[in-house]
């Protein structure tokens, strides 16, 4: 309802105030999708072998929010400019947590998409209980079915543009790469996504949505909307799954046999919202 009223006042050539606020509609969308993917997990709604599509999915989205709200970010750092330019008052723009921890996030959502497919590459004789297409688990419904069950709903909206099925196959193919090419990649998505938490920790204490740092009562929390325990969880889940990830292939080089390396499941106790490996 929101997108079609911005689209009447967005009719005809668009004012820079007419793309503000779409710019800010879409935001707000993307917003309430990421949410409502995040709470399937919480309630846990989904079955394991939805993890991968649903991974891919939020990775998507975070990469639209990043670009959104970099467009945000930008029109205020060039009405500061104006607005200096104007009156001589100077406005300090915030530091941008908010791209900080989109970026994190999606960066995590990526590598446990790769995650999935590089142990279900490395096991391919295993129906691992999160392996993606195992219809054979839930055979009332085929593999596309349960995709758009999920994702149906965002094909009514006008921004973003939704993704497909078709896609998802597409981008799963790991045909032409090696498992070892599966797991490096996946390696390079939890290092990068570690780096990007730990800079946000570096800034967390000094951050407040107000542009300013500003302190309560108690000296060990701000006003922030990241909390240090928040990216302390995150931090955590690239770590655990870097070292379980390191631990297979520490075996593999032993020339353990496949059918001796006990596959990983994975929990959601570190993170609601992001997976992590634990030995069964």
């Amino acid at each position: 309802m929101m997108q079609t009223e911005a689209s009447y006042v967005s009719d005809g050539e668009s004012t820079e105030a007419e793309q503000q606020m779409d710019c800010w509609v879409t935001d707000l969308v993307i917003f309430f999708m990421i949410h409502f993917l995040k709470l399937g997990f919480e309630l846990d709604l989904y079955h394991p072998t939805e993890y991968a599509s649903l991974f891919w999915y939020l990775d998507y989205l975070h990469g639209v929010q990043k670009q959104t709200k970099t467009n945000v970010y930008k029109r205020f750092q060039e009405y500061t400019e104006e607005e200096f330019r104007l009156t001589g008052k100077k406005i300090s723009p915030p530091f941008p947590m908010d791209i900080l921890y989109i970026e994190t996030t999606g960066t995590l959502y990526r590598a446990l998409f790769r995650m999935i497919f590089a142990l279900h590459c490395t096991f391919p004789q295993r129906n691992l209980p999160y392996s993606p297409f195992s219809t054979s688990l839930l055979p009332c419904a085929n593999d596309e079915n349960r995709f758009y069950s999920r994702f149906g709903h965002f094909h009514k909206l006008q921004q973003p543009q939704p993704l497909y099925y078709q896609q998802f196959k597409e981008t799963s193919d790991t045909t032409e790469l090696s498992v070892e090419e599966v797991i490096l990649g996946t390696v390079d998505c939890f290092k990068s996504a570690k780096n990007l938490a730990e800079k946000m920790m570096q800034n967390v204490k000094n951050w407040s949505p107000f542009g300013i740092p500003v302190q309560t009562h108690n000296p060990n929390r701000t006003l922030s909307l990241y909390s240090t325990s928040l990216v302390t969880s995150i931090i955590k889940v690239c770590v655990t799954n870097l070292l379980q990830l390191q631990m297979i292939e520490n075996q593999k080089n032993k020339k353990v046999p496949l059918d001796q390396i006990k596959a990983p499941a994975l929990s959601f106790d570190i993170n609601k919202d992001f997976a992590s490996l634990k030995l069964q």
